[in-house]
């Protein structure tokens, strides 16, 4: 059997010419509750707007 790998990205930054893209997201579990999932890649993408935000 084949090894497979897995990267997760909960959060990203990156630019393409003069354009700026962020994606933020949850790992997802069984346990995870909807809703705290949200809110919590709400938070992460406000963190990385308000970084944004400072440093231009």
């Amino acid at each position: 059997m084949e090894s497979v790998g897995w990267i997760v990205v909960v959060k990203q930054i990156y630019q393409y010419g003069d354009r700026v893209y962020l994606n933020a997201g949850a790992g997802i579990v069984a346990e995870s509750v909807p809703k705290n999932e949200y809110i919590e890649s709400v938070n992460k993408m406000n963190t990385m707007l308000n970084n944004l935000v400072l440093k231009a």
